[in-house]
């Protein structure tokens, strides 16, 4: 079962030093073999008065996927979220996406491309909220999408 650590909201409202935690215990699990799966969601709603911005944390979310991927190159990753996919790509300067392949619906295996030798050709999964198969993520790690 993959590690799960939840990314509180301090990402979101920029905090730094959260950001680099985060993103350590992730890369520490990632280069000790583990699947990680990293949730911006606490396991618990907030109530309604927390206020975070919605589009922040999929910002932060895309800055946390960078901030990985400079400490532990992959060969391939997934996102799910509609704006948080689109946000982690554009936090990864890639220049473009290239279909690799289908992965159900609504979710497409690509390639990206980007200027940043350690980032181009990584395989990118981008998935929308309530889109996918049940398996997608046990897919895109065993690889066979």
């Amino acid at each position: 079962m993959p590690r799960r650590p939840h990314v509180h909201s301090g990402i979101a409202q920029r905090d730094a030093a959260a950001l680099e935690r985060h993103a350590q215990e992730i890369a520490n699990g990632l280069l000790s073999g583990r699947n990680v799966l990293a949730c911006t969601r606490p396991l618990k709603p907030l109530p309604l008065d927390r206020g975070i911005d919605p589009q922040a944390l999929a910002r932060a979310g895309g800055d946390l996927l960078a901030r990985v991927l400079a400490m532990v190159p992959l060969q391939r990753v997934g996102i799910a979220g509609g704006d948080t996919s689109s946000h982690a790509v554009q936090a990864l300067n890639a220049w473009g996406l290239s279909y690799v392949a289908d992965m159900g619906a609504g979710t497409s295996l690509c390639r990206l491309h980007s200027d940043d030798a350690t980032l181009d050709g990584l395989e990118i999964m981008l998935k929308g909220g309530q889109m996918g198969s049940d398996d997608v993520f046990e897919r895109l790690v065993c690889g066979s999408a």
